[in-house]
């Protein structure tokens, strides 16, 4: 390979792999502030299509390196044979990828002279993110703002302005690098646009951790990690023996103070469910009973109809009499995990659903689990994937939940990245909206955040533990939580122009070639 395709090519995937090491495993979260500044230099100085083809290249690698673990997971346990696995994850990282394409193309249309054109590219992203985490049922993993947010100081703002916000910031900062490398004559505003915005975030970081106040009213939560291997979940043979693994942590738990304890999801993975086995839940019902603490089980719940029967992935909340309490059904199901869309032209896909079968969504705005349970508040909570959209926990705090509760089996991932990436997004779950959030995961990590994304308590992959963790409830509410996401669909609104002007080769807003931009 000449020097002219290294850097053609080559170049793109090293970036790409530079910024995918800025989130868990790895972790080096700093690199989101300088990996994708290659990128923008590359696309400003090429023609659209090598533009769009340099995107593609960084955004395929960026995703391949963050999502290897989609391979682990159709292979060892959703049966696809390595081949179909790898093509399958493929085209999840090419379909990623392609968004990233589509904003080299605007970069190299736009342009990287000025503060304007750094702003426009740094709104373009943040709305191209946020559009694809609604579009085709929505995908935001991993959005730059969760390694931008990686640090105490620098997360407060999610408060103001959720993963967009930070997503916004770590786009200009590198946008402003880029313009400087560019010419380093003419780049002083942008720099000090880009550091007035960063100092801005700073203040008010240190500011929000500063004035952090404990909260008054208490609840102790445990959290069970029943450590169960995928392999085993959905034996019958070891049925019983996951069911006395989870009573046995929950009596830890009670023992050390629990008023609630969560089991992780599916921890009861009987196909009919907790509330279809009256020995199951004459067992829950005894230790909650005896040890006067509420229980949420993850489960399933089945409906049965003349035509057959659907089944929800569901949290099922047992009060310390014993009597079953609410339910909360998974309302977000995930794509060829959960459900397989497009039946007819994707059935070689189908060994990927067969543990669990084609479920139902839950309802939209159900009741908060907690609410109807004298002594204990109304609490918001997610399962598994739900976790990673904002709108879901931000709907349940404007319907009065003092704390968010997030429940998961990530067996699934085993000690890939994957844990990692899926634990980090939630805790920024807990500053957008000032809530403490407690995790129970089956494999781990399970653990608490503070209102502040501080972490504590956390556990270990793989490991069997039942930590109990003080937290605070809390009634107040955040700007983000007031305003929601008018700020995403704003940037999205300006993304979709700048790719539309972009494709037609014209951009609406006029190149910037000098320092300046023209007004």
């Amino acid at each position: 390979m000449g020097a002219a395709a290294l850097r053609q090519f080559g170049a793109p995937f090293l970036a790409g792999s530079l910024l995918a090491a800025a989130f868990p495993k790895l972790d080096l979260h700093v690199l989101v502030w300088f990996a994708l500044a290659p990128l923008l230099v590359l696309a400003a100085r090429s023609n659209p299509w090598v533009a769009l083809r340099t995107g593609f290249l960084f955004g395929f690698a960026f995703r391949g390196v963050t999502m290897y673990w989609v391979v682990h997971a159709m292979t060892l346990h959703g049966g696809l044979p390595w081949p179909a696995a790898v093509m399958g994850a493929g085209l999840l990282a090419g379909y990623m990828a392609a968004y990233w394409g589509l904003f080299a193309l605007v970069v190299q249309q736009v342009g990287l002279r000025g503060p304007r054109s750094v702003l426009l590219i740094a709104v373009g992203w943040a709305g191209l993110e946020f559009f694809q985490g609604w579009f085709l049922t929505g995908f935001p993993w991993t959005p730059l703002g969760y390694a931008a947010g990686r640090s105490d100081v620098m997360i407060q703002t999610a408060s103001l302005a959720g993963v967009a916000g930070l997503s916004f910031l770590a786009v200009l900062v590198n946008g402003a690098l880029a313009s400087w490398w560019l010419d380093r004559r003419t780049a002083h505003s942008t720099m000090a646009m880009a550091g007035a915005f960063m100092a801005a975030a700073l203040v008010f970081g240190v500011w929000s951790l500063t004035g952090a106040q404990p909260s008054d009213e208490r609840l102790k939560v445990g959290l069970v990690q029943g450590n169960v291997p995928q392999d085993l979940k959905w034996d019958a043979g070891a049925r019983r023996d996951i069911l006395e693994r989870h009573v046995d942590l929950t009596r830890r738990a009670a023992t050390a103070g629990a008023d609630l304890v969560l089991w992780p999801e599916s921890s009861w993975p009987d196909p009919y469910g907790l509330e279809r086995d009256p020995a199951a839940q004459a067992l829950i019902a005894e230790v909650a009973a005896g040890h006067a603490v509420s229980v949420v089980v993850g489960t399933v719940r089945v409906d049965v109809e003349a035509d057959g029967y659907e089944v929800a992935n569901a949290a099922v909340l047992v009060d310390p009499q014993g009597a079953i309490r609410g339910a909360y059904e998974k309302s977000h199901l995930v794509p060829f995990g959960e459900y397989l869309p497009f039946q007819s032209l994707l059935r070689w896909l189908g060994p990927l659903v067969s543990a669990v079968g084609d479920m139902r969504a839950g309802a939209e705005n159900q009741a908060l689990l907690g609410a109807a349970v004298p002594g204990l508040p109304g609490f918001g909570m997610s399962i598994c994937y739900e976790v990673i959209f904002p709108a879901i926990a931000r709907g349940q705090v404007d319907h009065g939940a003092r704390f968010l509760a997030t429940i998961t089996n990530d067996a699934w991932y085993g000690t890939t990245s994957g844990p990692y990436q899926h634990h980090a997004m939630a805790r920024m779950r807990a500053v957008e909206n000032r809530r403490w959030l407690v995790r129970a995961a089956n494999t781990g990590i399970s653990g608490a955040f503070d209102p502040w994304g501080r972490e504590f308590a956390t556990t270990a992959l793989e490991e069997a533990s039942a930590p109990v963790v003080d937290i605070g409830l809390r009634s107040d509410t955040t700007l983000y939580g007031r305003m929601g996401d008018a700020l995403g669909f704003f940037m999205q609104v300006v993304a979709l122009v700048l790719v539309a002007g972009a494709l037609r080769g014209r951009p609406f807003f006029e190149r910037s070639t000098s320092g300046t931009d023209p007004v």
